[in-house]
């Protein structure tokens, strides 16, 4: 958080993270303290919200400079830490651009997927289970790593197909 507010001016107490812990205890004690899943449905569908809202925020971000230029959504605009100049290209990083295709944007998906939900999952999706037995968890686990492993090969199958076919062209240590 400290990172997060520091663009918008703030100094003091508020660059301290253990203030930010201490202020997200009384909040999430609660919600880790519930006896039934469903009973986070609430903060569940908060969760979506501000996963909607991020989603917004980049797809508006990176649709225009005129957005780029905008003090409010970014802060150093007027800097030289600006983080998107004139010529659109990021200092570390090169130029944002949308997907150009299809199969440009589904290559993507494994990144987000692996990065922020995939392993966790695993206990509530047992615990969701209606009749959860060991057979109906192993078809959950199956079918899981059947749709990661589908979106793996729409997104990289003709770069390893070449790489198998020409060992040269694989890299060092490759299987």
């Amino acid at each position: 958080m400290p990172k997060a507010i520091e663009p918008l001016g703030a100094s003091g107490p508020l660059l301290d993270r253990r203030l930010w812990v201490a202020a997200a205890v009384p909040i999430l004690a609660p919600l880790v303290s519930l006896r039934r899943i469903d009973a986070l449905k609430y903060a569940s569908l908060l969760a979506l919200g501000c996963l909607l809202l991020v989603t917004v925020e980049i797809v508006a971000f990176s649709s225009g400079p005129v957005l780029r230029a905008s003090p409010l959504l970014n802060p150093y605009s007027n800097s030289s830490r600006n983080c998107f100049p004139p010529n659109g290209d990021l200092p570390c990083r090169g130029a944002v651009s949308a997907a150009t295709s299809a199969l440009d944007a589904v290559r993507k998906v494994p990144i987000f997927v692996f990065s922020f939900t995939c392993q966790q999952n695993i206990v509530s999706i047992t615990n969701e289970l209606r009749r959860p037995s060991q057979r109906r968890v192993a078809a959950a686990v199956v079918l899981s790593e059947a749709v990661a492993v589908g979106h793996t090969l729409l997104a990289w199958a003709d770069q390893t197909s070449r790489s198998v076919e020409e060992p040269s062209r694989s890299p060092r240590g490759a299987f």
